[in-house]
């Protein structure tokens, strides 16, 4: 038989138990469970690296990513993570932690490191040391000219923009995309091509022995005597600078640009110099129609330097005279 008390008062303590919670009901149990909250933190944050959560109770829970798991029991937990491609997973890759009450376990400090790869820029020919950017990903770029080999980089989509150098074409194409794989690596190869023009070098009188040098991009430079086609050059400035040659006047250097495609010739005419003639010297001038061959010709003046010898005739030495060559023999003065 039931009491009447507990009729009275069963009703108010069972509307107790709604308000405060259950847990407020069995709080008088030694042994009641506890619940709270675990936030599992990785980094970096937007990596989806998967996660698997074991606890008391055969709790069991997988997910990616940050995440926050609320009223779980109090206990030991532990959070392992699994792989992702390109990035080298936590060490450890599993961690133990205990729950307490109703507190906040925290798996922090979790940190994927990206496996690191190698990328080489082969720019041809290497002795331009052609220009180039690589663009890759979490916004990296870098700039370079000529080969380079770069270590420690992410995986990824790269970019390679090969960039104008002087008289060089650019590859075709100019801009190439490759996906570097988490511990590989791989070549970015671009081949420059010349834009040539041509040359050549044109020395009137000929026969003198006129030397000369041009030099221009990339380094050119040449040397040579009298006319001489040079063939295909780089397109850009050259400069000829002319030799001295014995009793002519030196030309002038010039310069002049050399565009795709086109010819163009150096030509330079060298000039006799007026020079007097010395004292006591009998001359055989070659003007046909001023003097007759043999003819002889006493002229007088300053000393002339420059003469050389004239292994054509005998006795005789030549005296440049500007427009006609004239050879000479020394003799004695006038009586």
């Amino acid at each position: 038989m039931v009491h009447p008390w507990f009729v009275h008062l069963f009703p108010v303590a069972a509307a107790a138990c709604l308000l405060v919670g259950l847990a407020a009901c069995d709080s008088t149990e030694p042994n009641a469970p506890q619940f709270g909250t675990i936030a599992i933190m990785v980094a970096p944050d937007s990596l989806a690296a998967p996660w698997q959560l074991a606890g008391p109770y055969g709790i069991s829970r997988s997910g990616t990513g940050a995440a926050t798991l609320p009223n779980k029991s109090a206990g030991s937990y532990t959070l392992t993570w699994g792989a992702v491609a390109g990035w080298h997973a936590p060490d450890p890759q599993a961690v133990t932690q205990t729950l307490d009450g109703d507190d906040t376990l925290v798996f922090g400090g979790t940190m994927y490191a990206p496996a690191v790869a190698t990328i080489t820029i082969d720019a041809e020919p290497d002795r331009i040391a052609a220009p180039w950017q690589l663009y890759g990903p979490e916004g990296l770029v870098e700039e370079g000219a000529g080969d380079l080999v770069i270590n420690d980089l992410p995986p990824g989509i790269y970019h390679v923009n090969w960039l104008v150098t002087g008289s060089w074409r650019r590859p075709d194409p100019a801009t190439e995309t490759l996906t570097l794989v988490a511990g590989s690596a791989l070549t970015f190869s671009g081949t420059y091509t010349p834009i040539t023009g041509n040359l050549s070098v044109d020395v009137t009188p000929d026969g003198i022995g006129a030397s000369w040098l041009v030099t221009g991009p990339d380094g050119f430079s040449q040397a040579g005597v009298e006319d001489q086609d040079l063939g295909e050059v780089l397109i850009g400035e050259y400069t000829v600078t002319w030799g001295d040659v014995e009793t002519y006047y030196t030309p002038e250097a010039y310069s002049w640009v050399v565009a795709e495609g086109a010819t163009f010739t150096f030509s330079v005419h060298y000039e006799l110099l007026a020079l007097p003639f010395p004292d006591s010297t009998w001359v055989l001038v070659q003007l046909p129609d001023q003097l007759q061959p043999d003819e002889c010709r006493r002229l007088r003046g300053a000393p002339a330097p420059g003469l050389r010898h004239d292994p054509a005739a005998e006795h005789c030495c030549q005296i440049p005279r500007r427009g006609a060559d004239a050879r000479c023999r020394r003799g004695a003065p006038d009586p």
